[in-house]
């Protein structure tokens, strides 16, 4: 049995510019019809997107820090840019994998009995 408890959304969390947009095209993620704001807002915290914009009732994601989406924005009517303060890099799998190799090595160092690879 897995109980999911949800996400408060620090309202601090959020930065909202009226009427601006931001890195046009570069969508990663569109939520259509959105029922709340708040919806939009964990999912772009789920996904670790930099920020979204709102239009028409349409949310499109945008995978940008919170520095380029401020940086390059710019006014647009009817529109609304979100970027999110808790924005965290991802290191791809290549960083990933280094870890994971690395934990891997100090364990083979540690146990004698497991043979080294050649």
């Amino acid at each position: 049995l897995y109980v999911l408890a949800p996400h408060v959304v620090n309202q601090s969390e959020f930065q909202v510019f009226s009427g601006m947009e931001s890195c046009r095209g570069d969508d990663v993620d569109v939520l259509y019809n959105f029922k709340s704001i708040f919806e939009c807002q964990l999912r772009c915290m789920e996904k670790n997107y930099g920020g979204f914009v709102t239009w028409n009732g349409h949310a499109y994601f945008r995978p940008h820090d919170p520095a380029t989406l401020t940086g390059s924005m710019y006014s647009l009517n009817h529109t609304d840019l979100w970027v999110w303060n808790g924005f965290r890099p991802d290191k791809g799998p290549l960083a990933n994998r280094r870890a994971r190799r690395k934990h891997m090595r100090k364990l083979i160092l540690k146990s004698p009995s497991i043979p080294l690879p050649l």
